[in-house]
């Protein structure tokens, strides 16, 4: 196998991954994918992780939602997603009352339910892809994905594209 047909292959590994990943979140019927991250990052940025009633939950500084946010998200999205996730009635939205610039957002008892649903589902689901792929499997699988990234992450693509094409041009 040559460089490239690697390099194609590992592309289609992570491709065919994706048509499940889209199925999952299509349970939100109303709201994007990236409106689902936004959503459970809200849920999980107070501390505890696990609410056990809807009265637990604390509004989040939109301030700190944006330093939780991972994956490149722009900060355009975010507030997209917010804007989105406040008409569908998952969210709202609020300003502190010392401070008019301070913002903070708070998951509503419909935003609540909907995320205790999809946490279900979604630990229900990677229960069953574990038993049959395996727990320690899929960490070590993990690390190697992560160990794979941090390696991609250092690579500068646009210093590697101006010398390949220097070197066509010799």
């Amino acid at each position: 196998m040559n460089d490239f047909d690697r390099h194609i292959g590992l592309l289609k590994a992570f491709t065919r991954l994706q048509p499940n990943h889209k199925k999952i979140y299509a349970v939100f019927s109303d709201i994007t994918s990236t409106d689902v991250y936004i959503l459970m990052t809200i849920y999980h940025c107070i501390s505890g992780w696990e609410y056990q009633h809807f009265s637990d939950v604390e509004p989040v500084s939109v301030s700190e939602l944006r330093k939780r946010v991972h994956g490149g998200i722009l900060p355009t999205a975010i507030s997209r997603s917010l804007k989105n996730l406040k008409s569908v009635g998952y969210i709202k939205r609020t300003a502190d009352t010392n401070d008019a610039r301070k913002k903070y957002v708070e998951l509503t008892e419909q935003g609540y339910e909907s995320v205790k649903k999809f946490e279900l589902l979604m630990k229900n689901y990677w229960n069953r892809v574990y038993s049959e792929y395996g727990t320690e499997r899929a960490k070590h699988l993990t690390d190697e994905i992560n160990a794979l990234a941090d390696v991609l992450e250092k690579q500068e693509i646009d210093s590697v594209i101006k010398i390949t094409n220097d070197d066509k041009k010799q």
